[in-house]
Order: structure tokens, then sequence, then C-alpha cells
């Protein structure tokens, strides 16, 4: 296997964790806060180390501020999505 194919690979289930901290982050604030902010917080970083080495976004200026505005845009939805769980639950 080459070494970018496996590097292709480890970020695909970075990836993976990284949404799935960001799914499962709101409920668990509901039973321990700290610790579903704590997981929240991680997706946010994962998602943000995805996009940082994706060869998409490596390049000029511009490429790199779309990946940062797709990391911060993430961010906002995951907040959004926190603030209706919560909501939701009452907590």
């Amino acid at each position: 296997m080459s070494e970018k194919g496996s590097n292709f690979k480890t970020l695909k289930y970075a990836l993976y964790f990284a949404v799935l901290c960001l799914a499962v982050g709101p409920w668990l604030t509901i039973l321990r806060q700290e610790f579903g902010i704590g997981v929240a917080g991680t997706g946010i970083i994962g998602i943000g180390t995805y996009f940082e080495f994706l060869p998409r976004f490596q390049g000029n200026f511009f490429k790199r501020l779309v990946g940062v505005l797709l990391t911060f845009s993430v961010a906002v939805v995951e907040i959004i999505y926190m603030f209706l769980i919560l909501a939701l639950f009452r907590v």
C-alpha cells in the first residue's frame, strides 16, 4: 500500500470519528455537561484537522481560507445543534 493511500485512509477514519463526536456530543451533554462539551470540541478539532490535511485546501491563501471558513461553519452548525438538543430536553 502506498503512503498516499494509507494517509487518505487515516484521514477518512479521522473524519468518521470527528463526525461521530459531533453527533454524540450534545446527547452526552445531557448526561454529563463537561464530558459532552469535550466530545463535541474533539469533533470540531477533528473536522478542522481533516480540512487542514485535505489536499483540496492546501496551496494558496484562498484555498486555506475556504478550509478555515468551512471549519468555522461546522463549529457554528454544531453550536446550533447543541442548543436545539439542550432546549428540547430543557437542560
